[in-house]
Order: C-alpha cells, then sequence, then structure tokens
C-alpha cells in the first residue's frame, strides 16, 4: 500500500505503523468507553445475534458464547468446505459475554498510523462499522475487498479476487519474490514467452503468484491466484522432482495424475521416468501435458534446506517452443533460478 506522510511522523518515518486486516485481527479501533457490542451495533448488517447458542454458564460468573454448529458454516466460513466448517464448528473457541462488554483499555490508532482492509461481506462485523473506524481513526489507506466469491448456480463459495491481490501484494515482499521479478520480465520479454512464478498452495496443490507475458498477440495466458494439482504441469514435475523418493512416491498415492489433455503422461512409472530425466536435467519439460498444443519448462529455486520453494514456469505454444529450443532455455533458466537460490540464501542440492 503507499504510505501516506502523516502528522504522527517524524522526518518522513513513523514510530509504529498499525494494519487492521478487519476479520484476521481482533483490535477494533475504538475509544476507551466504547464496547464491542455497542459499536457493532451502532450500524446496521451484523447476522450474528440469531446465530449464537443459548449462553453457557461459568463457575466464576458470566458465560461463554457459540454460534449453532448448524449456522455456523453460512455465518463463520462460507469460504471452506461442508466438511471443514463442520469440524471448525465443533472445535470452535468460545467468547466470553463479558469480553464483548468491557471497554477498551487503551485506543492505540489515536497516536499510532493506521491502515484498513476489511472485507465487504462480512456477516459479523458490519461493513459499514469498519468503514466508520477508519474513518475515525484517519486511516491512512481504506481498501474493501471480497474475500470470498459466491457461486450463485453452483451455490458454493471460494476465495474472492480480492483477497488474492492482497497476497500478490503482500508476496512481492518476499525476498525470493522481489528477486525473480526481473527474471519473469526478461524471459517474457527476450522469449516472447509466458513467464510464471509458482509457490505451494496447501498440501497438494501449486499456486500462481506472479507472471509476466510477452507482448506479443498470441501467447499463453495464466491468471494469478490460478491453483492446479501438484503433479500437474512442468511445474508439478519440476517440485515433485526434487523431493525425497519417499515423499514423492507417497505423493503419488495420494494425489491423482488426471489426464488434462490428451498427452498427459498419467501411467505412474512413466511419470516417475519423467521426474529421473527432471532431476538429471536440473529442469523440466513437459509438452502439451497440462495445456494442449503448449509446451512448458520449469525450474526449481531452493530454500535454506535445499528443499525446492518456488518453480519459475515458462510457457508457450509448441510451435514457438520446440524441444531443442526448450532445452536452451531450460539450461538458461536453471543457470538464472540457482542465482536466485544463492542469493536469498538457499542451498542448491549439490552442496
Amino acid at each position: 500500500m503507499r504510505k501516506v506522510a502523516s502528522p504522527h511522523e517524524e522526518n518522513g518515518r513513523c514510530p509504529h505503523h498499525r494494519l487492521h486486516l478487519r476479520g484476521v485481527t481482533c483490535s477494533p479501533s475504538r475509544p476507551l468507553s466504547e464496547t464491542a457490542v455497542e459499536l457493532s451495533g451502532k450500524f446496521p448488517g451484523s447476522t450474528l445475534g440469531p446465530t449464537l447458542a443459548k449462553p453457557i454458564a461459568l463457575s466464576g460468573g458470566g458465560s461463554d458464547l457459540y454460534i449453532q454448529q448448524d449456522k455456523f458454516h453460512d455465518q463463520f466460513a462460507a469460504d471452506v468446505p461442508a466438511g471443514e466448517a463442520k469440524l471448525m464448528a465443533a472445535t470452535q473457541r468460545p467468547i466470553t459475554e463479558a469480553a464483548l462488554n468491557e471497554s477498551q483499555a487503551n485506543a492505540a490508532w489515536k497516536s499510532i498510523p493506521s491502515w484498513f482492509i476489511y472485507g465487504d461481506a462480512d456477516k459479523n462485523i458490519p461493513p459499514r462499522v469498519s468503514e466508520f473506524m477508519a474513518e475515525r481513526a484517519h486511516a491512512r489507506k481504506v481498501v474493501a475487498v471480497s474475500f470470498v466469491a459466491f457461486d450463485d448456480t453452483q451455490k458454493t463459495y471460494s476465495l474472492g479476487l480480492g483477497l488474492l491481490e492482497i497476497a500478490r501484494a503482500a508476496t512481492r515482499d518476499v525476498p525470493v519474490v522481489a528477486a525473480t521479478r526481473a527474471l519473469l520480465a526478461s524471459c517474457a520479454k527476450r522469449a516472447e514467452l509466458s513467464t510464471f512464478l509458482i509457490g505451494p498452495f496447501g498440501e497438494h496443490r501449486l499456486i500462481v503468484l506472479d507472471k509476466e507475458e510477452p507482448p506479443i498477440d498470441v501467447r499463453i495466458t495464466i491468471s494469478i491466484g490460478t491453483t492446479t494439482v501438484v503433479s500437474a504441469g512442468a511445474s508439478g514435475k519440476c517440485f515433485m522432482a526434487f523431493l525425497p523418493r519417499k515423499e514423492s512416491d507417497q505423493l503419488l498415492t495420494h494425489v491423482p495424475i488426471s489426464a488434462i489433455t490428451a498427452s498427459t503422461v498419467t501411467a505412474k512409472k512413466e511419470f516417475r521416468k519423467g521426474l529421473e530425466r527432471t532431476r538429471e536435467d536440473g529442469y523440466a519439460i513437459v509438452f502439451g501435458e497440462a495445456i494442449a498444443g503448449a509446451n512448458g519448462i520449469a525450474a526449481p529455486i531452493f530454500d535454506a534446506n535445499g528443499r525446492v520453494a518456488f518453480v519459475v514456469t515458462i510457457v508457450g505454444v509448441a510451435l514457438n517452443l520446440p524441444l531443442e529450443r526448450a532445452k536452451a532455455i531450460g539450461q538458461e533458466l536453471r543457470a538464472a533460478t540457482d542465482r536466485i537460490t544463492l542469493q536469498t540464501g538457499g542451498l542448491l542440492p549439490s552442496e
């Protein structure tokens, strides 16, 4: 976010900064005499009240509050699968009624510059309340985002684009991500091929974190935030190839190798051979396995433990990326990712 000078800053620097992630942090911006209940009730929109179960009396006085389990998914965890939400509902931690009715011990926003990010579909804290708190705290920057998106046809929720944009902005400050930016731009411009930074997402998936596309009319495009199964394409082969054999075998027992295109290698024996070739070459090459009519190259970036942390993947139309050119680019790409590994404190497998 763009930093804006404020009266609290000295010589262009601010001694303390505060970033409010509404729905993530638990520190509403309220003055000394204001309670959370009073603040939430200042504007309409919260549907939390009717979803609460009967208060549970505590032996020392007061009571605990829970969300009814059958209402938890829609009220509090609409962006996760029903099975996960059911577990979350059963293991939710309560909040004491007293905590909602006690006044704030201090009002840090009166002396500490603030930035606000809040969800525009929060069912617990009305978005207008977050907007009010941001205005009152004279927030330097206020961003309302859609953390989840609802598919009315399928009646399902998924991560919203707003959250993905926040994730993208946050990852740009990670040293490895910052170091790869020039490489992505260079590959896209010099080779006229789409170039992507890929990272792990959960246990068995990968996600596009950043990208650069060439200035040509015909190119392969994949949106930032797109996720794929860890075994898919050049990126997946590159991630799996440098795992210990036992780990890659375990992955193959849990992750299906689906036929994305007619060229996708689905036989585990052949897939393992592909991983061995990738390990020997130092980079992965696939021909039409993930996208019909497109070829891909991927090279790893290793962390301080010598494990693959990220992968840089280049994708192009098959006519523009034949075998010999793919090999030449693969060697150059691996040399470049090795430099990034060393530059960011990573450990190459040979060390």
